[in-house]
């Protein structure tokens, strides 16, 4: 049975308020607003979990409730990386999500980050893609979520569960194992109160393998 990651890190603001029995404030984004861009800005590796350099992967997937395609994911690759070494992602990062539509802001998004070594060297990006698509699990979910959609009632709930199955997918297509997970992030946001996570700005999550800081802008 493969490997099915487990978050070192779970940032889901609202949720965390509501539980602890706050009520909060609604902070939508405005109406001029047009779209929203969500990017991983800088991954700083501090121990690659291998001996001497590594072979690391960069995965992403995010969820919305108003896409067609509702579950976007991404795949980088970086070899020969090094302890204390920041990822080169260039000057605007990794982009993980922007609104399909111009002046269609969704009401939630869930969001994965996974940061791990390969014990295998590097695919191409493009070649796992294709095949995390046409995973047969991948696209009963993405149909799942399809379906929600177009019937008018997707929620969060719904958006948050199906992210997790993508990430596990991603996980089995990459062949992951426990020893090769360096950092992972799980969290969402919601536009009724926290602007979608525009409010938040930079935010930085950490473990003792890695640090991470990614962003979601108003554009």
């Amino acid at each position: 049975m493969s490997y099915i990651p487990e978050p070192d890190v779970v940032y889901r603001p609202i949720l965390e308020s509501l539980s602890a029995g706050k009520t909060p404030v609604e902070e939508a984004l405005p109406p001029s607003v047009k779209n929203v861009r969500m990017s991983l800005n800088d991954v700083f590796i501090k121990k690659n979990r291998a001996f001497g350099r590594a072979e690391i992967y960069v995965a992403s997937v995010v969820t919305d409730d108003i896409s067609e395609e509702p579950i976007v994911t991404s795949i980088k690759t970086f070899e020969n990386v090094k302890n204390n070494e920041a990822l080169p992602l260039g000057p605007s990062g990794v982009a993980m999500y922007r609104n399909p539509v111009e002046g269609k802001i969704p009401r939630f998004i869930d969001y994965r980050i996974l940061i791990m070594e390969s014990d295998e060297g590097v695919r191409q990006a493009g070649t796992v893609l294709e095949e995390i698509r046409s995973d047969s699990e991948y696209k009963s979910v993405s149909g799942k979520l399809k379906a929600a959609i177009a019937a008018g009632n997707p929620t969060a709930a719904l958006a948050m569960e199906i992210g997790g199955v993508v990430l596990g997918i991603v996980a089995r297509v990459l062949k992951m194992n426990r020893d090769d997970q360096i950092i992972y992030v799980a969290g969402s946001f919601d536009n009724a109160f926290e602007n979608l996570g525009v409010n938040h700005g930079v935010v930085v999550q950490d473990t003792k393998f890695a640090t991470i800081s990614y962003q979601v802008m108003a554009v």
